[in-house]
C-alpha cells in the first residue's frame, strides 16, 4: 500500500497521431520566446507567449510562459541560420558544451517568435529529428533511442495539457492535473 498515493511515473496511454500532433501545436506558432535558461542536467527551459503570474505567494512577482517547452533526457544543439529563410546553419551551442559556455549563449533566443516546429525523419539512414524554427535560430532535439522512459521533451499548453514526445514519435497528451 502507498500511504502518500504517488501516481505512477509510467508512461500515460492517450496515445495521438503525428497529424493530431500538428494540429495541437500550430497556435504556438508566431509565439515569443520571452526567456530560455538551463536546467537540471543541461536540459532547456522555454517560457513562450504570455506571461502568466504563479498563484504561489512563494513566487510572487514570478511568471511562467503560457507555454512552457522543455528538453527532457535528450541531446539537443542549437544552430545559428546564415539567412532566415535556410536551413543551412552553424552549430552555436549543443547540451554537451560546458554549463558556463550554454548560459554566455543561451538568451539569444530570448525574443525569437518560434515559426514551426517539423518532423524531420530521414528512415533511408535511420535518423530523424525534431526541428524548432525561431527564425534566426533552429532548435534540433534528435529522436534518440532512450533506456529509460522519460519524454525527449514536453510542451505544457494554455489548455492544461501537456504533450510529451518520446522516441520513435510516439506522441502523449495529457491532463497536468494527473502529474504527481
Amino acid at each position: 500500500m502507498n500511504p502518500l498515493k504517488f501516481l505512477s511515473t509510467a508512461k500515460p496511454q492517450t496515445k495521438i497521431t503525428k497529424d493530431c500532433f500538428y494540429s495541437l501545436i500550430q497556435p504556438i506558432y508566431g509565439q515569443t520566446c520571452w526567456q530560455i535558461r538551463l536546467g537540471y542536467g543541461q536540459e532547456l527551459c522555454l517560457e513562450i507567449g504570455k506571461k502568466i503570474p504563479y498563484h504561489s505567494p512563494a513566487l510572487s512577482g514570478e511568471f511562467k510562459g503560457e507555454w512552457q517547452l522543455g528538453t527532457r533526457a535528450s541531446d539537443w544543439t542549437i544552430y545559428k541560420k546564415r539567412h532566415p529563410a535556410v536551413r543551412n546553419s552553424d552549430s552555436l551551442m549543443k547540451s554537451s558544451d560546458h554549463e558556463k559556455l550554454i548560459k554566455q549563449k543561451i538568451a539569444k533566443i530570448n525574443g525569437q517568435k518560434i515559426y514551426e516546429i517539423e518532423v524531420i525523419d530521414f528512415q533511408e539512414v535511420d535518423f530523424s529529428y525534431y526541428l524548432f524554427d525561431f527564425g534566426l535560430y533552429n532548435l534540433i532535439i534528435p529522436d534518440q533511442k532512450i533506456e529509460d522512459d522519460l519524454p525527449l521533451w514536453e510542451l505544457f499548453m494554455p489548455n492544461n495539457q501537456i504533450l510529451e514526445v518520446y522516441p520513435n514519435f510516439e506522441f502523449q497528451l495529457h491532463s497536468q492535473d494527473e502529474i504527481a
